[in-house]
């Protein structure tokens, strides 16, 4: 039961600091707007120092010669989540059917995981490096398509969103620990690194809560029928099968957990926006972030429960 704990611990942090941006939203103790602006600050600045910072402190090659699986796991991993959504949005009204499928495709693949794996095994867990491996090129991926899950979304490939502040951290501490760079580095810039990334998780969090507070002003009316099939598949089906899977394959533990914490993930925090600039149903898309995200608080210990009591170490 100490994983489920542990994990619930996690969650539950994740979610009392996510009511403090509900309530600051809801109170209007800063315009919503801020929001938006604060959003960048969070994926542009603090979280590539949190990642560089990570590897450069973490990141060991000699101990991690397969360090280069992780990407194309994640390859996989995508494929099959892109193969199961189409299989079961045919089981959802027709007309949000393309919502569906971007919900399910596009999980919350960074921040929820660097929470739990924080919490649950320390900030200088293998597994956050594995994570930031697992994740290189998702933020490319997900900004390049997510407009070609809509019919009516138009968006010519973007170069910067490609070439993105993660990536460029992820491949930057990569090179300086292959290339024993990182011994030049000051210390005092490592220790301002950490320090700027140690902001990622609190400042993500209240962004997270506020925007639901927004997003509930943008529901409209609640299809409960949708939602309820959305959650049993995406935070239940979608995990379950992950976890079928790794025992089959008989996957090494750190690349088993992180498949599992990705499938259990709820969907991309800013799925709503992206899904109203390619002219998709913003509503439809709010529910489905708010209500997975929200359910997510018993279905993510549980599933992790289900994972630690199967596969061993």
């Amino acid at each position: 039961m100490n994983m489920f704990i542990v994990v619930s611990q996690s969650v539950g942090i994740m979610f009392f600091i996510g009511l403090l941006g509900f309530f600051v939203a809801k109170r209007k103790l800063i315009p919503t707007d801020v929001l938006d602006l604060l959003s960048p600050l969070v994926l542009e600045i603090a979280l590539p120092s949190l990642i560089f910072f990570r590897i450069i402190k973490t990141f060991n090659p000699t101990n991690f010669p397969d360090w280069y699986l992780y990407p194309i796991y994640w390859v996989i991993f995508t494929i099959a989540a892109i193969i199961m959504a189409n299989i079961f949005k045919r089981l959802f009204q027709k007309e949000i059917q393309e919502e569906t499928n971007l919900s399910l495709v596009f999980q919350n693949g960074l921040f929820i995981p660097i929470i739990v794996i924080t919490e649950t095994f320390g900030p200088d867990a293998s597994l956050l490096i594995d994570l930031f491996l697992f994740t290189i090129f998702y933020p490319a991926f997900f900004f390049n398509t997510y407009h070609l899950f809509f019919k009516k979304g138009t968006q010519q490939f973007s170069l910067k969103k490609t070439i993105n502040p993660v990536l460029i951290a992820t491949s930057l501490g990569l090179v300086m620990k292959f290339t024993n760079g990182d011994q030049l580095i000051p210390e005092f810039i490592l220790t301002a690194l950490k320090m700027v990334g140690g902001m990622t998780i609190p400042l993500l969090m209240l962004i997270i809560g506020g925007n639901i507070y927004v997003d509930l002003q943008k529901t409209g009316k609640t299809v409960w029928r949708e939602i309820i099939k959305f959650i049993v598949i995406k935070n239940v089906l979608f995990p379950i099968t992950g976890i079928g899977i790794i025992l089959f394959f008989k996957l090494e533990y750190n690349i088993a957990f992180i498949i599992v914490m990705q499938a259990a993930a709820p969907p991309l925090t800013a799925l709503p926006i992206f899904a109203s600039r390619a002219k998709g149903n913003r509503e439809i898309v709010n529910q489905y972030l708010v209500y997975s995200l929200l359910f997510t608080l018993l279905s993510l210990p549980s599933i992790l429960f289900v994972f630690e009591s199967l596969v061993s170490h």
